[in-house]
C-alpha cells in the first residue's frame, strides 16, 4: 500500500518544513504534494508501507500538526483500516492538483498517477 498522509487546515510552507525534516528520518524521500482544497494537501509518498506503518505515520503527523480536524481524520482512517485519497472532484471541490513533486516518481507514485488517469475517463 501506498504512505499516504492528509494535511488538512496546513499551510503549505509547514508541509514542506515537515517533508523535508521527517522523509529523512523514514528513509521514504520521493513524494508528490497535491492540494485537495482550501489548505488542504494530500502527500503520497513513491514507497510501499505496511498498514501499521502507514498509521503510525499519519499519527505523528496529525501529532506534528497540532490540527484536530486531523487527528480526527487520522483516527477514522484507523477504523476504517483503509486509507482515503480523493482522486475526483468532491461537491464544489476540483480534483486534487499536483502541487509538488520531490525524488522519484516511478513505483507507488507512478500507480497512483495512472489510476487517477484512468479514473478522469470513467
Amino acid at each position: 500500500m501506498s504512505l499516504v498522509c492528509d494535511f488538512q487546515e496546513l499551510y503549505r510552507y509547514l508541509i514542506d518544513d515537515f517533508l523535508i525534516q521527517y522523509s529523512t528520518r523514514i528513509s521514504k524521500r520521493d513524494f508528490i504534494i497535491l492540494k485537495s482544497s482550501g489548505n488542504s494537501y494530500h502527500v503520497v509518498f513513491n514507497r510501499a508501507v505496511s498498514w501499521s506503518r502507514n498509521v503510525h505515520i499519519m499519527c505523528w503527523v496529525a501529532l506534528f500538526s497540532g490540527i484536530e480536524s486531523l487527528r480526527k481524520f487520522v483516527w477514522m482512517q484507523g477504523i476504517k483500516e483503509s486509507s482515503t485519497l480523493r482522486i475526483g472532484p468532491k461537491g464544489d471541490k476540483p480534483r486534487p492538483r499536483i502541487v509538488g513533486r520531490f525524488g522519484n516518481q516511478d513505483k507507488e507514485i507512478n500507480e497512483f498517477l495512472n489510476y487517477r488517469e484512468m479514473y478522469k475517463h470513467f
